[in-house]
């Protein structure tokens, strides 16, 4: 999780081409680099204006490092320490970072005082217009309450008119409506929003309308907004079952079934089988067959030349 307040180091970008490192080889520079940028880090968090004390130099990098940062001249001893050499050049110093966090301060708190005056004048304003707003509607109300007495009388009959001349309600009816939804919504609405939502994909008005036929089929639902929305959220494979199938793509075509063959021709061809079978097995009781001539040494004829 980041800091919510960051503080930052500068570092010369031709730092890996300074002459004081031209002598070592690619190990020694980075090393060298690496442990710099730790104590520059270090000494711009404490705000010591480059100053390390033995025990924190020591805890950086190793000692073979550390002698080259030496021997460099970047990293100056001193006593009880280092100093890092020309750190107020490019770093910012301690008095600097405290005057910029008063000259904050001083900014954040003028800022907030014209901010709650702003406010409290918004709130004054806010609270006139209310006032007059009350004044303006309460005179309204007395100038036309007379009018207003004098029309409840003819509003008052007509509408005992219409209520005689209306139909009246039987328990039939009030079961029928309980029966419904109180505002039936477009089921093809509900169900294209619970298909993308399972999917992420709208489909076209005329398949919603078929998936909200087909998932109520013959059902008595009360309210059939909420039972398709359940029906689409509980489907495990909502997309095989509710998506269209791509334009172009065929069912594959379904192989054709073998002819049934009749039992009794089966029984007659197994039996006829089992027959040959049993003939071309030599008898066990007939005499063997004399051993025939043997074959001429000569068979091959002369090999051709070669």
């Amino acid at each position: 999780m980041p800091r919510p307040y960051f503080t930052y180091i500068r570092v010369d970008d031709q730092l890996p081409d300074h002459k004081r490192l031209a002598s070592m080889n690619v190990f020694q520079r980075v090393g060298v680099i690496g442990t710099l940028v730790c104590a520059w880090a270090l000494c711009n968090r404490q705000l010591n204006d480059g100053y390390l004390p033995a025990e924190t130099w020591r805890s950086i990098s190793t000692p073979r490092l550390r002698q080259l940062a030496l021997d460099t001249g970047f990293v100056v001893p001193v006593d009880g320490g280092v100093q890092m050499h020309n750190y107020g050049d490019y770093q910012r110093l301690r008095a600097e970072v405290e005057a910029l966090s008063e000259q904050r301060r001083k900014a954040g708190a003028k800022g907030g005082r014209a901010r709650a005056g702003q406010a409290n004048s918004e709130a004054t304003g806010e609270a006139n217009a209310n006032r007059d707003a009350k004044r303006d509607a309460s005179s309204n109300t007395e100038a036309n309450g007379k009018q207003s007495r004098g029309e409840s009388k003819n509003q008052s009959s007509v509408v005992s008119n219409v209520r005689e001349e209306g139909p009246a309600r039987t328990d039939d009816d009030d079961h029928q409506n309980q029966d419904q939804d109180p505002a039936p919504p477009d089921l093809a609405m509900v169900v294209r929003a619970a298909v993308k939502r399972r999917t992420g994909v709208t489909i076209d008005p005329g398949h919603a309308a078929d998936l909200a036929a087909q998932l109520l089929g013959d059902r008595q639902v009360a309210h059939r907004a909420a039972y398709l929305r359940k029906a689409i959220r509980d489907e495990p494979d909502p997309r095989r079952r509710f998506l269209p199938p791509p334009p172009g793509s065929r069912p594959p075509p379904v192989p054709p079934r073998p002819p049934r063959q009749d039992p009794e021709v089966a029984k007659r061809g197994a039996a006829e089988a089992r027959e040959a079978m049993r003939a071309a097995l030599p008898d066990p009781g007939a005499e063997p067959l004399p051993p025939g001539p043997a074959p001429p040494d000569d068979t091959l004829g002369e090999m051709p030349p070669f």
